[in-house]
């Protein structure tokens, strides 16, 4: 239970602090404001039902996992894009921004799922209050691009894959019996692989 909780801590730190740095991160990619805060709200409309549709197929591990892995290689690939060209990393910093939101949805199915019954609401509770005080790093983010326009990016694009990479430490909880108490909890996964939130999930 300790392992899971501070997986799920870390998941939801980072993703606290990647979606914020990425919204407030929009007067720093080279175009109009309004018009980068506008594109920013729209990706995030389909978003929420690509996740919906990719976790109730393939899973919540996985799904996370790739989410935020490939928002964080679309940030991290702005390094690469000249200035003279600032609607390709729009582009890709919107890429980054809609697998935030569809990664944040899923999150919030897969610690709901994890947790027991019993602790639900106070381990729900903490994380959130430690995820938080996370959020105090994204002004520090987003100030990195007075050295270069990338470099909030690249530390977002970084937070992002590896955060990814833990959540395929958490058992898979698609069409499993979902613990109730803290011994169903501690038991929950137990024997689960790195590998086993690759297959797919049997039937109840």
């Amino acid at each position: 239970m300790r392992k899971k909780f501070l997986i799920l801590t870390f998941d939801w730190l980072s993703l606290g602090v990647i979606y914020n740095s990425l919204s407030y991160n929009t007067s720093n990619l080279g175009v109009n404001d309004y018009v980068a805060f506008f594109i920013g709200g729209a990706v995030e409309l389909p978003s929420y039902v690509i996740a919906w549709r990719c976790m109730e197929r393939f899973g919540r591990c996985l799904v996370l996992c790739v989410f935020m892995c490939v928002g964080g290689l679309a940030c991290i690939s702005c390094v690469f894009i000249p200035e003279e060209m600032p609607w390709i990393t729009v582009s890709l910093a919107m890429l980054g921004r809609l697998c935030a939101a569809a990664a944040f949805a899923v999150f919030y199915v897969l610690i709901g799922e994890l947790l027991p019954t019993v602790i639900r609401a106070q381990a729900m509770g903490l994380a959130s209050f430690i995820s938080g005080l996370g959020l105090l790093a994204c002004p520090y983010i987003v100030h990195l691009a007075i050295y270069g326009r990338s470099l909030p990016l690249i530390a977002i694009g970084v937070l992002s894959m590896v955060a990814g990479a833990t959540s395929l430490f958490l058992p898979e909880t698609l069409n499993q019996p979902l613990p109730q108490t803290l011994r169903d909890g501690e038991a929950f996964g137990k024997s689960a692989r790195l590998s086993s939130c690759m297959a797919r999930t049997g039937e109840k």
